[in-house]
């Protein structure tokens, strides 16, 4: 597992961008993002209040100090069981990356909702998708 750290104002913008459009497709195809939809009013407020830091994320992504994209050797984009495997490896060292980050008084949030435009993210960056999957991004 190896993390890309990205600090350059211009990459964090682009990755900001790219996210925004991923965000936009899942929030399109995702109907219970704002409700819940049993009629539990105070389950579905919940849901508001999540979706709505979800679509803040969505807008304001690009801004944070730091954005981090966590990595794993290989590719099992063919293989369900391998892929999950391979992103298995990535939940360890992120999840320690984020406690320290709080350790440190930083917030994060952990996403996957950028890999949806997986291989834009990774040519911002330079990584090369033949090698490598993306397992999440986050920010610092």
């Amino acid at each position: 597992m190896q993390f890309v750290i990205v600090l350059d104002g211009e990459q964090r913008s682009r990755i900001g961008e790219i996210y925004a459009r991923a965000y936009a497709l899942y929030r399109s195809s995702e109907g219970r993002l704002g409700n819940v939809g049993n009629g539990d009013a105070e389950r579905n407020a919940q849901q508001q209040r999540t979706a709505g830091s979800a679509d803040f994320l969505g807008e304001h992504m690009g801004h944070a100090p730091a954005l981090v994209l966590a990595c794993c050797r290989g590719r099992a984009d063919q293989d369900p069981a391998a892929h999950t495997a391979l992103l298995g490896s990535v939940l360890p060292g992120t999840w320690s990356f984020m406690l320290a980050a709080r350790l440190h008084g930083l917030g994060t949030c952990w996403t996957t909702v950028g890999m949806l435009l997986e291989s834009e993210l990774a040519e911002v960056v330079g990584i090369r998708l033949d090698r490598v999957t993306i397992g999440c991004l986050t920010h610092a």
